[in-house]
């Protein structure tokens, strides 16, 4: 059986399961980087709200021989647990005094998000684009957030210079930066020690720059004076590579480095190891002590 085949098939059997009350379609939603994904949207009579339930994978369990039936079963429980969250929803005061110490940025590409940005405020920034979120809860291990498009931001008065001037005060308190060593990241048994601190000697090539909840941790190379900061404590320029949108590398620019091949090491991982939606850009950046600024 085909996707296709299968989401018709799933979406049947979970409206037999949850009975004529229940408006149930497939439907397509488009992410980050113009990636598209399919899942079946679930709507009841009085309710604006239309939550959706991605199928990809669930296809891959019905691939590995999972029955329909009870993979239609999975898919009820996960909407059962949404019903909830939806009410809440549906009562969100979206005032600006309320959400103003909540709004946040993120980067993303701005080549593959071209569509996207016809309908929320951006402020471009090198090949990337910043973009704007309302963060609604971020307790126990869960980001659930809002993004912010055009018509908000009109109900509000406010350009994109404005939000991001906002969120420039905002992002680093609510997702505080983190200076990792990347090798004990990788190392399986080192559990301990693994952030940098200045009054060590960096003797590593490579740090991971994220934010603490390592989500959409790259808009951390935005935060004000930090790369100032990290060059200072290295006493060099940086190469800044954009290992995805959750994250960047850094590495001292006074040790042994190559930007374009860099670049090209990039490329090749944005191809074969991250997701079309995790891609931030195939460019090496470096940052200027002198200037203090960011240059591709």
């Amino acid at each position: 059986m085909d996707y296709l085949k299968f989401q018709k098939k799933i979406r049947k059997e979970v409206a037999k399961k949850l009975g004529s009350h229940y408006d149930i379609k497939i439907k397509s939603v488009a992410k980050n980087n113009n990636v598209s994904l399919t899942g079946l949207s679930f709507s009841m009579k009085k309710s604006m709200l239309k939550p959706v339930i991605y199928l990809e994978d669930y296809f891959d369990r019905y691939l590995e021989g999972e029955p329909i039936s009870g993979l239609a079963d999975d898919v009820i429980c996960v909407y059962r647990s949404t019903e909830v969250r939806s009410d809440s929803f549906e009562k969100i005061d979206l005032s600006f005094e309320k959400w103003k110490k909540k709004i946040v940025y993120r980067l993303v590409s701005k080549k593959k998000n071209k569509e996207a940005l016809k309908d929320i405020p951006h402020v471009p920034y090198l090949d990337l684009v910043v973009i704007f979120y309302l963060v609604y809860d971020s307790r126990n291990d869960v980001l659930e957030s809002i993004r912010i498009e055009n018509n908000l931001a009109e109900k509000w008065n406010l350009t994109a210079a404005e939000l991001f001037r906002i969120a420039e005060e905002n992002t680093p308190r609510l997702f505080p930066y983190k200076l990792e060593y990347l090798h004990k990241l990788l190392d399986e048994d080192e559990t301990n020690d693994v952030l940098y601190t200045p009054e060590r000697d960096p003797d590593d090539s490579f740090f991971v720059l994220s934010n603490t909840n390592v989500v959409y941790g790259a808009s951390v190379i935005l935060y004000p004076k930090l790369l100032k900061r990290i060059a200072e404590d290295f006493n060099s320029d940086l190469y800044v590579l954009p290992s995805s949108i959750h994250e960047v590398l850094i590495l001292p620019l006074k040790k042994i480095g190559d930007k374009e091949a860099f670049s090209k090491i990039i490329s090749e991982v944005n191809s074969t190891c991250l997701s079309e939606e995790e891609i931030l850009s195939n460019h090496t950046y470096i940052y200027r002590m002198k200037k203090e600024r960011l240059e591709m």
